[in-house]
């Protein structure tokens, strides 16, 4: 929990006063994070490991077809995230073939 919470700050600091951020929320709260009780609480209630997390960062909505963050110069994302929705078996092929692209893509960004 406690490098979860030192990465949580990480981010917030490197994030802090960028207006790109401004309207970044985290789930849980910065006043779970804090405390190491609360923060264990909150990822043994909410966390677990059978699920592979899918579409919240899909094709279109939040990244263009060479896997670019809209709005972001220069970052790609390149995970489960970007399929429109989850797989119906394990998802390792398909997040290999979305490495691969992202990893073709970005090779051909750099010309």
């Amino acid at each position: 929990i406690r490098h979860a919470r030192d990465f949580y700050r990480l981010i917030l600091e490197e994030l802090a006063g960028d207006p790109a951020f401004a309207n970044l929320r985290f789930d849980p709260p910065k006043e779970i994070m804090e405390d190491d009780v609360r923060a264990a609480q909150f990822a043994a209630q909410h966390l677990s490991l059978w699920q592979h997390p899918a579409s919240t960062a899909q094709v279109g909505k939040v990244v263009d077809q060479k896997l670019n963050v809209f709005g972001v110069q220069g970052l790609k994302v390149a995970d489960a995230s970007v399929l429109p929705d989850a797989t119906g078996g394990h998802p390792d092929a398909a997040i290999r073939a979305i490495g691969y692209l992202a990893a073709e893509s970005a090779f051909d960004d750099q010309g």
